[in-house]
C-alpha cells in the first residue's frame, strides 16, 4: 500500500512537499540497489510527506532513469508517485523492506518538527516491476510517535499456504 493510499484509508489527507527532484548519475550504492551500472542516470526524488498538514515522513526515492519522463513532470504535491509510474507503464509488483530505528538528525528534526535525537522508524525498500526489474529504491524516515508500520508475514512450517491466511 502506498503512503497516499494508507493515509486515505485512515481518513487523513496526504500531501507532499518536494525538496529535490533531479536526474543525476547513480552512486555505487544506488546502482547496486537498483541492479544497474554505476553512474547510470537515475531520478532522485526527496519529499516531505504530510497527513492533514502534519509532517509524517522524509522520503528519499531513487528510480531508474527510464522513469524520468513521467516523474519529472508529475504533480507530486497531491498525487501518488506509484500512480504516476503506473500511468507511464511501470507495473510495480512487489518489494522487500528493512525496518530499523535511528535517532533524528538536526536536518530531520527541522523538517519533521521534532527534536534532534528523537527516535525515528527508518524503512528501506526496493520495489520491482512485474518482470522482476528493480524500479525504485527508497528510504523513508518516520517520527516514531506519529507512525506505525503494519507488516504481514507468513509463519514458516505452518502448513497453511500464504493465500489462505487471513
Amino acid at each position: 500500500m502506498t503512503f497516499t493510499q494508507e493515509m486515505r484509508r485512515t481518513g487523513r489527507e496526504p500531501s507532499s512537499r518536494t525538496l529535490t527532484r533531479v536526474i543525476r548519475p547513480s552512486t555505487t550504492a544506488e546502482a547496486v540497489s537498483l541492479g544497474i551500472p554505476p553512474r547510470q542516470p537515475v531520478v532522485h526524488l526527496r519529499r516531505l510527506r504530510r497527513a492533514d498538514g502534519q509532517p509524517i515522513a522524509l522520503e528519499s526515492v531513487v528510480l531508474i532513469g527510464a522513469c524520468a519522463d513521467a516523474v519529472m513532470t508529475a504533480d507530486l504535491t497531491h498525487g501518488s508517485l506509484h500512480d504516476t509510474l503506473g500511468r507511464a507503464g511501470f507495473v510495480l509488483a512487489h518489494g522487500t523492506a528493512t525496518i530499523s530505528a535511528a535517532a533524528s538528525t538536526a536536518a530531520d528534526a527541522r523538517l519533521l518538527a521534532i527534536r534532534a535525537g528523537d527516535p525515528l522508524l527508518v524503512e528501506r525498500r526496493v520495489i520491482v516491476d512485474q518482470d522482476g526489474r528493480r524500479i525504485e529504491s527508497t528510504e523513508s524516515r518516520y517520527p516514531a510517535d506519529r507512525y506505525a508500520l503494519d507488516v504481514r508475514f507468513d509463519v514458516e512450517g505452518s502448513g497453511v499456504p500464504a493465500a489462505e491466511t487471513p
